[in-house]
């Protein structure tokens, strides 16, 4: 590019430098390096074509592009003159390589100055609001883009609403600012698509889909079909968005391909997720660790691990994701061979220091028995994250001896540790410790340290709770801890159902499963076993057949775990008959013949 710069700077053409610079830019784009970047700005200096407003602005964005903010804010400093694009760029730039304080800080700087900022200075503006997480900041910004009249505007506009759903604030500003936009076009509408997918409200997604298609004419692209795909809580969601994508004809993109791929896996059709894999002439990493993922997240980890050996084949280089997805199906399946051959993948790509490799490591050697390599592998990392830590102490927690002092050894070293702090997913992970006599003083600690804590609000960790106290034959307090629960989930009343019926408390168990009919709770084809099961111990036939009755309206009457119970409770009860007439999988089926 300098060549052409040179003939620029001394060409005899009748027309003005900033025309041939123009040009030079449209034909050759941007210089290739930082070093070329300042070469060109030595010969403008020289020319003395750099006070020509246009030429240093363009210039000033070429250090901005590589990063360069010592020559790009000296360059900036030294200007003579600053237009609105000189300010927008320097704190776009700012933006771009994560200094919002400082993008901010120059936006007060441009305000003094008396420059008047447009649209596109307000978007990159509102950008460095969300970045620092400053809805105060954001609300100053949104005041004084009202003043200026430029609420209308769909750059000012789309920002706003962006802000608005990621950093807090009403959904009716959001909605607020998205009504008033004059021109409303693909980003605007996807920026509110991806909001409300966020938030996890995918009627209100649905209804602006077809708003955004019918009304304005706009079909959804990529951005708008992923956003999509992120908040289906039906597999029949995610198979009409993947009808969709065929219609458009864009399901074979990498982007989409990849969201399908994850999706049919978040709801455990592996199968749909391998036809789009199958579908696509070029698959990316991230393609390659969603298939992968999903099939160690379902249970396959032999079919993960053959699939990441396809990708290698095919010369694909795994990134940190597929290698951590497939050190978690090693781990499942206690292929520790496969394991260390992963392990020494992760090292020579670089990625064994990744946190969430780490983590995965851990995990690996610790389901396959080899605790101690678990503890160095540990050990090694420097910057632990709060997953690394969690995955230590579960692998403690798996050891049959001595689990509930190591866990809370290792448990006491991180409420040391600054700027980290237990998540639910440790409290989990050392109640699972506790789950015998010996660790029951321990889990009691724990049990009053959660109390006196946010913590204590959360079903998950309380459900933990009872599990705890219904291994160690605790079932008073197991009761308790279940009483307290604030808002109890198909899973609480499976705990404590189980932990009756566990403790040989039958009587009380069928009570409870009265109680949870009773209270309309949705069950489950976890929790449907232990009531029935608890029906057969006590003939209380009357009890079963409604629980009998929810099983067929719940759809649940293919799976093996609850027809098998369905057929156990009717020939116990003495009812023979009863027990050949559920329709049930051959599984079930073969269970039936073995009992007649």
């Amino acid at each position: 590019m300098v060549g052409f710069l040179n003939r620029a700077l001394h060409s005899d053409a009748d027309t003005t430098f900033v025309e041939s610079f123009s040009l030079l830019l449209r034909k050759h784009s941007k210089p290739k390096s930082i070093r070329e970047c300042k070469q060109i700005h030595a010969k403008l200096l020289i020319s003395e074509a750099i006070s020509e407003i246009y030429v240093a602005n363009t210039v000033l964005s070429f250090y901005s592009k590589y990063g360069d903010f010592y020559n790009a804010r000296l360059m900036f400093d030294q200007m003579s003159h600053k237009n609105v694009v000189t300010w927008t760029s320097m704190i776009s730039a700012l933006v771009h390589h994560g200094f919002y304080l400082k993008a901010l800080n120059l936006f007060k700087e441009m305000l003094e100055s008396g420059a008047r900022p447009n649209q596109f200075t307000f978007s990159v503006v509102v950008r460095a609001c969300i970045g620092t997480a400053s809805l105060d900041l954001g609300l100053q910004v949104h005041g004084l883009i009202i003043r200026l009249g430029l609420e209308t505007d769909e750059f000012a506009g789309s920002s706003l609403v962006d802000m608005y759903f990621k950093i807090g604030g009403s959904l009716e500003d959001a909605c607020c600012v998205f009504s008033r936009l004059f021109r409303r076009d693909s980003v605007i509408w996807n920026v509110m698509i991806s909001g409300f997918s966020q938030i996890g409200d995918v009627s209100e997604v649905f209804r602006l889909l077809s708003e955004m298609w019918v009304l304005d004419g706009l079909k959804p692209n990529d951005f708008t079909l992923t956003s999509l795909l992120k908040c289906c809580c039906l597999l029949g969601e995610v198979q009409q968005i993947h009808g969709l994508a065929l219609k458009l004809g864009t399901e074979v993109d990498v982007v989409v391909g990849s969201a399908l791929v994850d999706a049919y896996g978040k709801f455990g059709n592996m199968e749909w997720g391998r036809k789009v894999l199958n579908s696509m002439e070029w698959k990316d990493s991230f393609v390659w660790s969603s298939i992968i993922s999903g099939y160690a997240r379902n249970g396959s980890g032999d079919e993960a691990v053959c699939l990441f050996r396809d990708m290698c084949r095919q010369g694909m280089k795994p990134d940190q994701h597929a290698l951590s997805s497939t050190l978690k199906a090693c781990a499942e399946i206690e292929d520790l061979e496969t394991g260390v051959q992963v392990h020494s993948q992760t090292i020579k790509n670089g990625y064994h220091s990744d946190c969430f490799v780490a983590s995965a490591l851990i995990t690996l050697y610790s389901d396959c028995n080899e605790i101690c390599e678990a503890h160095k592998l540990f050990r090694r990392i420097d910057d632990k994250d709060i997953v690394a830590w969690n995955s230590m102490i579960l692998g403690y927690a798996q050891m049959e001896e001595e689990s509930s002092y190591h866990c809370i050894k290792i448990f006491r070293e991180l409420c040391q540790t600054p700027a980290l702090k237990p998540d639910g997913a440790t409290i989990i992970a050392i109640l699972k410790s506790c789950q015998n006599q010996a660790g029951l003083i321990t889990g009691i600690q724990i049990h009053t340290m959660i109390m006196k804590s946010s913590l204590s609000c959360e079903t998950l960790i309380c459900n933990a709770v009872i599990n705890m106290y219904s291994k160690c034959g605790d079932v008073d307090d197991a009761y308790k801890a279940f009483i307290d629960i604030v808002h109890r989930d198909a899973i609480s009343w499976s705990s404590i159902i189980g932990s009756y019926q566990q403790n040989g408390f039958e009587l009380e168990a069928l009570s409870l499963c009265k109680e949870m009919l009773a209270d309309g709770v949705y069950v489950t084809s976890f929790s449907l076993p232990l009531c029935i099961a608890a029906c057969s111990e006590l003939a209380a036939i009357d009890v079963g057949k409604q629980f009998h009755s929810s099983v067929i309206k719940l759809g649940f009457d293919g799976d093996v775990y609850v027809g098998s119970s369905i057929i156990d409770m009717y020939a116990k009860c003495g009812f023979m008959e009863e027990s050949r007439k559920p329709s049930m999988n051959k599984k079930t089926q073969i269970k039936q013949r073995s009992m007649h």
